[in-house]
């Protein structure tokens, strides 16, 4: 009897074992937090600006004198939040001009402290200019805008570009350029008494783009007298005249090189370009006579030879007189 009651309990509890086993097999599985896929996942980009602001201009040397309409100018830059180019220009009759060539605050385009670089694209003959410049992109990267206009003042004149720039901090940074813009420039060089005038000209026509159809040259002394072979008219152009100082009997001093550009209807273009140098006659040496006969202009060999005659001569004479005198002696003691 009591085998018979071991043996139901335990098929009573294995037949519970399998019952709730099948019981957890269809309970539903719970959902984890790996399979939720709304999470949002935000992505942090960080960019380091320092805080030294640089801005440089190359492209034309400040000083310059250039006869070519066309410049082209580079501006480097880093750390600075805008760009601002701007172009000042003085006339022939003193009139200044102002234009605002680059503003990267305008338009919504700021450089935002990239390492960039701007160029700049003159034409002052025709009074137009174009530019690019590089700017930070949100997220990352640069990219390149364009532009350009018209300038108020163009032509012959003084320049001066100027580009700036702040840093985060506020720190300017400036660079600047001045340079001239004229029909025609002149340079002397000098051997001895030659002088060698070159020029240097954008002639109109042919291969050249300018307005210069012939130059005259003049040479001033210092009292601002024409001299020499003043004025020489080159017409066709040449890019060289050389005289000679002496075979005008030009004293020491110095001497203005004047050189006039005109156009093909004979206008002057701007003002004479002018360039001087010192010329040192070369001297005709004097002899130094000294003494009580340095009025007579006789040198020391003349003296000698003079004396040789007049000792020559006396000494003759003398010899003559005494040969004659004891001749005379002797006749008389006989």
């Amino acid at each position: 009897m009591k085998k018979t009651h071991k043996k139901i309990f335990g098929l009573f509890g294995l037949v519970l074992v399998v019952a709730v086993t099948v019981f957890a097999a269809f309970l539903p599985a719970p959902k984890t937090q790996a399979a939720d896929t709304t999470t949002v996942t935000d992505t942090i980009s960080v960019r380091v600006v320092g805080s030294t602001p640089v801005v440089n201009l190359s492209g034309i040397t400040s000083g310059a004198v250039v006869t070519s309409g066309s410049q082209e100018v580079s501006i480097t830059y880093e750390n600075i939040e805008n760009l601002l180019a701007v172009l000042k220009f003085t006339d022939v009759n003193g009139n200044v001009y102002e234009k605002t060539l680059i503003d990267s605050s305008i338009g919504d385009k700021p450089v935002n402290y990239v390492a960039g670089t701007s160029d700049i694209s003159l034409d002052l003959a025709n009074g137009t200019y174009s530019y690019t410049y590089q700017y930070y992109v949100d997220g990352g990267g640069t990219a390149t805008a364009t532009g350009g206009g018209d300038l108020l003042g163009y032509g012959y004149g003084q320049y001066v570009l100027t580009a700036s720039g702040d840093s985060v901090e506020g720190v300017p940074a400036e660079s600047s350029v001045n340079f001239s813009y004229v029909p025609v420039a002149a340079s002397v060089t000098q051997d001895g008494s030659k002088v060698s005038i070159d020029l240097d000209y954008d002639e109109t026509g042919g291969t050249g783009t300018g307005q210069v159809d012939k130059v005259v040259i003049n040479i001033y002394d210092e009292n601002g007298n024409p001299v020499g072979p003043s004025p020489v008219t080159m017409t066709p152009l040449n890019a060289n005249y050389t005289f000679d100082m002496s075979d005008y009997g030009l004293p020491s001093g110095t001497y203005t090189v004047s050189v006039q550009a005109y156009d093909v209807n004979g206008v002057k273009l701007y003002k004479p370009f002018e360039v001087q140098f010192y010329y040192e006659a070369r001297q005709t040496p004097v002899p130094d006579t000294g003494g009580i006969m340095g009025d007579l202009n006789i040198s020391k060999t003349d003296y000698i030879i003079t004396g040789l005659i007049i000792f020559s001569v006396v000494g003759i004479s003398g010899a003559v007189f005494i040969s004659r005198h004891d001749k005379k002696t002797g006749n008389r003691r006989k």
